[in-house]
């Protein structure tokens, strides 16, 4: 129907629709004056628009900007409905990506086509008004970037898990732990202390009461304190948390996680190069 109704030259009735996700959170708006439904969806009326859906050799070119209402002030006087989602940015951006489906269809129809998929790169906020620039979901596999070298030490990002990967199991090297005080991106917790690796590098997690999954980088680890990368509005006192270890990529660390078979440097490198012209 939707075919049909695009390419017809009088009785189009095009509509916009728009599905963020982030974790296990939704937000669905639409550009229409009235609510959409469409199967057990409903999409609410913002006052929300895009820009025009590209496809060029150009990466720069194949972005989409999605602009919405929100107010700036928190005290402003009845914020749009898009207010709750533009707030998952501030003051602190979100640790997993926002991921976001545009839809169309024409009034009347019961389905709805997909006509780009991206994420978020970038939120601009001004005193009324955010806009979101976006990149597409093919970009991510356009990504330009060399093969793997071939050095000493471990190139491999600890945890991942595939052929050729460091494949250990995060949930082996778990440290639940609870905060008892916070200061500033300086996190104190008295299971830190006890840690049997080091957790430079590594990283904590934990759950908000919407099921969201927050994480952050440890930066410096010292005894029961570790210094994160950035700040987050949970971080407080009596927050419950998990910390992980993270790898310094060389041998002796991958021997004292019995990891070995998966170490991703080449420790025999020769230290002279063979091929400089000079003769051993």
């Amino acid at each position: 129907m939707f075919g049909a109704r695009e390419i017809a030259r009088f009785f189009g009735q095009p509509v916009h629709l728009f599905r963020f996700t982030l974790g296990p959170l939704v937000w669905r708006f639409t550009a229409a004056s009235m609510p959409v439904v469409l199967g057990d969806e409903t999409f609410i009326p913002a006052g929300i628009s895009r820009s025009a859906v590209r496809e060029s050799a150009e990466r720069a070119k194949n972005q989409l900007t999605i602009t919405m209402p929100y107010a700036l002030d928190p005290a402003a006087h009845d914020p749009p409905p898009t207010q709750e989602f533009g707030n998952i940015w501030r003051p602190f951006p979100p640790s997993e990506r926002v991921f976001v489906t545009c839809l169309a269809m024409h009034r009347g129809d019961t389905d709805a086509a997909v006509e780009w998929m991206g994420h978020v790169v970038q939120p601009d906020f001004t005193d009324t008004q955010l806009k979101l620039t976006c990149d597409p979901t093919i970009a991510r596999r356009r990504a330009k970037g060399g093969g793997r070298r071939a050095q000493r030490a471990c190139e491999v990002a600890v945890y991942g898990q595939g052929l050729g990967q460091c494949n250990l199991l995060k949930e082996a090297f778990a440290i639940p732990a609870t905060a008892t005080a916070v200061s500033g991106l300086s996190v104190t917790a008295a299971e830190l202390a006890a840690a049997p690796l080091a957790l430079d590098g590594g990283f904590v997690e934990w759950m908000l009461p919407s099921g969201l999954i927050e994480r952050r980088t440890i930066m410096s680890h010292a005894g029961a304190v570790i210094e994160l990368d950035y700040g987050a509005a949970a971080l407080a006192p009596a927050l419950a948390f998990i910390a992980y270890p993270g790898c310094p990529h060389t041998w002796d660390a991958c021997a004292t996680r019995g990891n070995t078979d998966n170490y991703g440097g080449c420790l025999h490198l020769p230290v002279k190069n063979p091929w400089n012209g000079n003769p051993p």
